[in-house]
């Protein structure tokens, strides 16, 4: 019944409709295949019914019937590989049968190989003889390398696409145990040998994939497109042998293998295989090899199909390598091959597939020149001058796509005078967020040793400019490294622009979430402050308290370079207007505050230096134009005037005169901060035995207090903090102090509420008697 099922006029009908429909549903798949699991079971058992009797030529007879239904043309291949599958069980069993037969001497290998040949249909016969070369390879009866090439070539009758991968890929599966190989017996072959033929057989296997593209029953392109990805690891098997074939090292990798694959995969023209090849060769071998072959494999990218991602490609390669190049830097070993230069060798092929596709989107450039940062970054961590070459070509390349040149007539000259300027995408806004992000965590404060950071920064839009801004900040204040010169001030500042200042009109234009941040920060007709939204202003704090770390890295053993570099950070925080001055200005305060000591330390050696510079004028002119000495002397004042003239130096005065003019600016828009801040400089001044500048730090305190500050508790608590100061306070004169205590008390009697008066009086009464008598500064009076 089995064999009538398969010669009836009907299931051959069903199968040529299908076949010349095209793309048949898949339930009629599923019946044809459900139809052909039948015939193979049905021929399994004849098959055992006839090696249960002893017949040879029927068992034989029964397992071309079975392979028969690997002729068919009906079944897409995603169907045909779950007959091939079932029909491979069945291989197998036939293979245990045939050597059963070389065991019980009833048939050679040699016999068996003979027979297979006999058989009229090609499919079945050279899946059969496939079976029968593993028994010959395994009994040894004849050399392995002579069966393989007999195989290889006989391989090639079978050109349908779908039939000829799977019998290739059977090929490979029988013979995958039997690759002569650097442990084999040199009389079954060599390595050679065995990689050579794995090359043959792949090479083939690749031409009839790429031909599955053209095969007329599928007539979808997405459809083929999409069963030849399903079907690409069969070429992928190959490729994969040859990396796991013993005795198969640089030497051969670089001369033999990698060439005749490569040589495939310009031939083929084909997007899908190009694409799969480059990487599988990636990933299969290992990464010692790709470092020997780089300027080889590289090579071959520039030139692949404009549709295949080379980025990807590239990606994959640089990932491995760096991976490699760190794992050897944990235990010790220098992976990176002096020659080649990596990254001058991966550098050109980047610059050269940007250059010969000049329609390759400008995300894909920016993901491309991100994974070449990493790269840089993990391989040659401490060579700056490779970063800087990476974000300056995305700088070119950015700045070419938004700059276009004008469009020009027959005699060259432009169309139209007006600026053409293309805006960035979102997508390309956020790579290059990222590609500007990389390097941070790892430089930190040596990102000012990039210049193209700064050129790629600017091509932001403004908002997007802060988001990098507030990163680096971060990596800055994680790192820990101290700033040491004004320079560093400027450049570090320069970057951060956005955090420290509100983007001017024409920046605000140019981004839409700016120009609501700039709304949102406008002044009122009264010069108050228009309130954030909640979030807004919990983000504006965040990034301010940022900036104000950053003051306490500002670090310098000269005294004077770092008033200078206070000035410097001061003139940049000026910018930022009254929103941000409460944030940024009072930290400076402070770090000013803990300088002015050191200033003056340093007042004696500037007068000894000024000195010096006197007493050679004064020896100068002592002698005649013709005294032996002269020459010493103007060589002595010279190098006086030299010392003064290296150093700059700042008094404690001015120290304190720096922070009258930053308190100075802030009371305006914080009365009660800059009141504490001014008594916070009248006890240091004070200490330092400057009683004039501690009196006008006072005297400033006090007219906040009469002139800005109108809430009752307010008052309270500057009455409060100006008592205290005046109690630590030991230097003022009688007359002074006894100024400030007096207009105190009347402070403290004219408070609006009773409870309050009666509290500060009592607290300002202290002030009559500061300390015991004998103790010095101590200011008591009995009486009063």
């Amino acid at each position: 019944a089995s064999k009538a099922a398969l010669k009836s006029p009907f299931a051959f009908a069903r199968a040529a409709a299908a076949m010349s429909s095209g793309d048949s549903d898949d339930a009629e798949q599923a019946a044809l295949r459900d139809q052909a699991f039948k015939n193979v079971r049905d021929r399994g058992f004849y098959l055992r019914q006839a090696r249960d009797n002893g017949d040879v030529d029927g068992v034989l007879k029964e397992a071309v019937d079975m392979l028969k239904e690997l002729r068919t043309g009906a079944l897409t291949p995603k169907f045909y590989y779950e007959v091939y599958m079932e029909i491979l069980n069945e291989l197998r069993y036939l293979e245990t049968y045939f050597l059963q037969l070389v065991s019980d001497k009833t048939k050679t290998p040699i016999q068996i190989y003979t027979m297979v040949q006999r058989v009229s249909n090609v499919v079945p016969r050279l899946y059969l003889l496939v079976t029968a070369g593993s028994v010959v390879m395994r009994t040894g009866a004849r050399p392995n390398h002579e069966v393989l090439k007999d195989l290889v070539s006989m391989c090639k009758g079978v050109q349908h696409p779908t039939r000829g991968l799977f019998l290739r890929n059977y090929l490979t599966i029988s013979t995958r145990d039997k690759l002569p190989d650097a442990s084999s017996d040199p009389s079954i072959g060599t390595v050679a040998d065995g990689y050579n033929f794995v090359l043959q057989n792949f090479g083939e296997t690749n031409r009839l994939w790429v031909r599955l593209q053209h095969q007329g029953s599928i007539k979808s392109k997405q459809k083929r497109f999409k069963i030849r990805q399903d079907l690409r690891m069969l070429v992928g098997q190959n490729i994969d042998r040859l990396s796991r074939l013993d005795g198969v090292g640089v030497a051969e990798y670089k001369d033999v293998i990698l060439p005749k694959i490569l040589e495939h995969v310009n031939k083929c023209r084909d997007v899908l295989a190009q694409s799969y090849l480059m990487d599988i060769l990636i990933q299969v071998f290992p990464d010692d090899f790709h470092f020997a072959t780089l300027t080889q494999f590289l090579a071959v990218v520039p030139g692949l199909k404009e549709r295949v991602n080379v980025r990807s490609i590239l990606e994959s390669l640089m990932s491995r390598l760096s991976a490699y190049v760190i794992a050897g830097r944990q235990v010790g070993e220098d992976r990176l091959p002096e020659e080649p230069h990596a990254f001058h060798v991966v550098n050109d092929t980047v610059m050269s597939v940007v250059e010969r596709r000049p329609n390759m989107q400008l995300t894909e450039i920016l993901r491309l020149d991100a994974a070449l940062l990493d790269f840089s970054m993990k391989c040659y961590p401490d060579q700056l001058d490779f970063i800087n070459h990476v974000l300056g070509f995305a700088a070119k390349v950015l700045d070419a796509k938004m700059h276009p040149e004008p469009e020009t007539d027959a005699n060259g000259k432009p169309l139209s005078t007006e600026a053409v300027v293309n805006p960035l995408s979102e997508e390309a806004i956020e790579q290059i967020e990222h590609l500007l992000s990389v390097p941070l965590d790892s430089l930190a404060l040596r990102i000012l040793d990039l210049p193209k950071f700064g050129s790629l920064l600017e091509l932001l839009p403004w908002e997007n400019r802060r988001a990098v801004a507030v990163a680096l900040t971060r990596a800055v204040l994680a790192d820990g490294e101290t700033i040491r010169s004004v320079d560093a001030i400027d450049q570090l500042f320069a970057l951060l622009l956005p955090l420290l200042r509100d983007p001017t009109d024409e920046e605000a234009r140019a981004d839409a979430s700016a120009a609501l941040a700039l709304q949102q920060a406008a002044l009122g007709a009264e010069g108050e402050l228009v309130s954030m939204d909640e979030d807004a202003q919990s983000n504006f704090e965040t990034e301010q308290l940022l900036i104000a770390r950053l003051v306490h890295l500002i670090k310098s053993d000269d005294a004077s370079q770092l008033h200078a570099m206070y000035l410097e950070a001061r003139r940049s925080f000026g910018l930022g207007g009254v929103r941000r001055i409460q944030y940024t200005l009072v930290p400076l305060v402070f770090g000013e505050l803990q300088l002015i000591p050191k200033l003056k330390e340093t007042e004696s050696e500037a007068w000894e230096l000024k000195s010096a510079v006197e007493k050679a004028k004064e020896k100068l002119d002592a002698l005649a134009e013709d005294d032996e000495g002269r020459e010493a002397a103007v060589d002595a004042l010279a190098k006086a005037e030299a010392a003064v003239a290296s150093r700059q130096f700042y008094t404690a005065r001015k120290g304190f005169q720096f922070i009258h003019e930053i308190v100075t600016a802030m009371a305006p828009s914080y009365p009660e901060m800059a009141l504490k801040l001014f008594l916070q400089a009248a006890v240091s001044a004070d200490r330092l035995s400057y009683a004039d500048i501690a009196y006008e730090f006072m005297t400033q305190a006090f007219i906040i207090y009469e002139e800005m500050l109108s809430d009752s508790r307010a008052q309270v608590r500057a009455l409060q903090n100006m008592i205290g100061t005046m109690l630590l306070c030991r230097r003022f004169p009688d007359n002074d102090f006894d100024s400030i205590v007096t207009n105190l008390a009347q402070h403290c009697a004219t408070l609006l509420k009773k409870p309050d008066q009666c509290r500060m009086v009592s607290m300002v009464s202290h002030l009559f008697w500061t300390a015991a008598p004998s103790t010095e500064g101590a200011h008591c009076d009995g009486r009063r």
